[in-house]
């Protein structure tokens, strides 16, 4: 969170700040689910960190092309730091006039040596 040049010397895994966390990685599917697509000890190698975002999105006329990347990028903007995936994920939308109530939540599963 400092003000560096993004390089983490002998941090392997560890993202530079303006690495965005990618889209595909955030799934419905469920941590048991997640992890029989490994190994027995799979789900021993995270440590689980809820990812929640509730927020009053205010429409208007703005354009919604823009405002649905604006959603997802505040989600991506909650996720922890060493996470390798998302499990879980759920998205709630309540009209509020012409605007929306949107919650957001899920389940990071973020690498025990990056926690």
């Amino acid at each position: 969170m400092g003000a560096g040049s993004g390089e983490a010397a002998g941090s392997g895994g560890v993202k530079p700040e303006t690495e965005k966390f990618p889209l595909e990685k955030i799934l419905t599917i469920s941590a048991g689910d997640f992890a029989q697509t490994g190994s027995s000890a799979f789900l021993n190698h995270y440590v689980p960190k809820g990812v929640h975002l509730d927020k009053l999105y205010i429409f208007g006329e703005i354009d919604l092309n823009s405002e649905a990347a604006t959603i997802k990028s505040d989600f991506v903007a909650k996720i922890p730091k060493g996470t390798e995936v998302i499990v879980d994920y759920r998205i709630t939308m309540v009209p509020v006039g012409s605007d929306v109530f949107i919650s957001q939540s899920g389940t990071a599963l973020v690498i025990k040596s990056l926690a």
